[in-house]
């Protein structure tokens, strides 16, 4: 589904050249749980900045179904990004004045043709999936951390992309909740859903099937 042929990253300071990637050669099939390890420096954080679009390598091809992602201007790497990529971060992102029901809508929001009914009919059955089909008007302070982190699950379903990306999402989670998480994590892999996991921890990483360990900017 996505393949990476020699991504290089140089990052330019003045005078000063650090390379952060250094010839990632990388394949993700369908159906695919894999977790991205690596020490800090390593290169994993601008590796799934790049595979989630946020970034662009400096050199190298990155393919998703064998459309290069690498030639897209500005706007259509925002629609692929919005299409085919669902986020899930450490710190949830949730916008504190909306509802649970409208922090998962707005992806939605961007896509056209979609009418407010469809849209919170969308919403509302994913928030379902991830068990929350009683915190549908609720704010974020109004959930603890384990809920919010669900319902930054839901916000990333409900385009049906083809990866989820989830950058350390039991980071500021406790271990029962996090154990509850990997174990929706694991139920969506279960259903078809093709995840990258970044980890620091190697417990969360031994949920999923593949480990990726990056090293100054390669994969080790």
């Amino acid at each position: 589904m996505i393949e990476l042929n020699q991504i290089t990253k140089t990052y330019v300071t003045g005078e000063l050249e650090y390379q952060a990637l250094k010839g990632i050669d990388l394949t993700i099939n369908p159906n695919d749980y894999l977790a991205l390890m690596g020490s800090s420096g390593s290169g994993k954080s601008t590796l799934m900045n790049i595979i989630g679009a946020l970034d662009v390598p400096t050199s190298g091809e990155y393919l998703l179904r064998n459309k290069p992602i690498h030639e897209l201007d500005d706007n259509q790497i925002s629609e692929f990004r919005n299409q085919e990529i669902g986020f899930v971060f450490q710190t949830f992102n949730l916008l504190p004045k909306l509802s649970a029901l409208e922090n998962v809508g707005l992806p939605l929001l961007y896509a056209n043709n979609i009418e407010k009914e469809e849209r919170e009919a969308k919403s509302k059955e994913m928030l379902e999936l991830v068990g929350l089909g009683d915190k549908l008007l609720n704010k974020p302070n109004e959930m603890s951390g384990g809920q919010r982190q669900r319902v930054a699950i839901a916000r990333a379903l409900v385009n049906s992309p083809s990866l989820i990306l989830a950058d350390e999402p039991t980071g500021n989670l406790d271990s029962k909740t996090s154990e509850s998480i990997m174990e929706l994590f694991k139920n969506l892999h279960n259903n078809g859903q093709t995840i990258l996991l970044v980890t620091h921890e190697k417990e969360i990483s031994e949920f999923a099937q593949r480990t990726i360990v990056l090293k100054d900017g390669i994969i080790i």
